[in-house]
């Protein structure tokens, strides 16, 4: 499922090799499985869609769901014919940036943490989990 692509930047005209999909399965010490696909390039109109769905171990389907939903689409659709020049994408991010940017501004004023929001020491730690993961996919996806 995992592939790279590599594309040349259209400033830079510099070479970059990213992932456009990527799938791989967790298993947990206690034995429960996790899998996660992941796939950048699929929503062809650029609106930033995003999907998740849980199956069992046989493989059916116990849970589903997408975004945006009708309300945010319509939502989307509105801003898209205001804005027809601005990435679709924008849009369907823009509350979700507007209440981080509020919640982080909040914290900085009161000097305490951001409501919701990871600490830096979460990043980083998800920075490195993102690391290991990505060299190894791509020695995965390398060996065919």
């Amino acid at each position: 499922y995992s592939s790279l692509q590599t594309l040349k930047g259209p400033s830079s005209g510099k070479s970059f090799t990213d992932f456009d999909k990527v799938g791989f399965w967790v298993t947990t010490t206690g034995g429960k499985k996790v899998g996660v696909f992941a796939d950048r390039c699929g929503d062809h109109g650029g609106g930033g869609f995003a999907e998740a769905l849980v199956r069992d171990a046989a493989g059916r389907l116990v849970f589903a769901t997408r975004t945006p939903d009708a309300e945010l689409q319509a939502i989307v659709d509105q801003k898209n014919v205001e804005h027809p020049e601005w990435m679709p994408y924008f849009h369907l991010q823009d509350e979700d940036y507007r209440t981080l940017k509020h919640r982080v501004a909040r914290a900085v004023l009161s000097g305490g943490e951001a409501e919701g929001v990871a600490t830096l020491e979460v990043a980083v730690e998800t920075l490195k989990v993102a690391e290991f993961l990505t060299d190894w996919l791509r020695k995965e996806v390398e060996a065919g």
